[in-house]
């Protein structure tokens, strides 16, 4: 969005708007809360351990809706340009399972990364789960 300032544009000057919007939960009836769908990871934690620079590693985020109702999984955002991660599947039913796979592109970093994937669903208890992964990075010289 550019500025008009005495009905002058300023071209260097913007306002950078953001949205955070989160779903409301606090209007379900005890027999809807009852009928949720559930999100239940196996684990929301990696360790790559030590990781050579200027490579790709990967791991899937295992996770079952163990509710009773379509979990639909509304945004995967990762913490940094360095990671991409996507879901195996956007709607699980109940009893099925999924994943979150993550893509972390090493660069020329070094020495420990730790970084977050937020996950957010239509799980009215979790509708945002944060999953972690760390790194200790090496020098690609130190490759044997």
């Amino acid at each position: 969005m550019t500025l008009s300032i005495n009905g002058e544009t300023q071209s260097n000057d913007g306002i950078a708007i953001t949205a955070n919007i989160v779903e409301n939960f606090g209007n379900l009836s005890p027999e809807q809360k009852a009928n949720a769908p559930v999100i239940t990871f196996v684990s929301t934690s990696h360790n790559f351990d030590t990781v050579y620079q200027f490579t790709v590693v990967s791991h899937k985020y295992v996770f079952a809706n163990t509710g009773k109702t379509d979990l639909i999984i509304r945004k995967v955002k990762a913490s940094c340009g360095c990671t991409v991660s996507q879901a195996g599947a956007n709607i699980i039913k109940p009893g099925e399972s999924s994943y979150i796979e993550v893509k972390f592109d090493i660069g020329g970093r070094k020495g420990m990364e730790k970084k977050t994937i937020a996950v957010v669903s239509n799980d009215p208890e979790k509708s945002t789960v944060i999953l972690r992964f760390n790194a200790i990075v090496v020098p690609k010289s130190d490759h044997p």
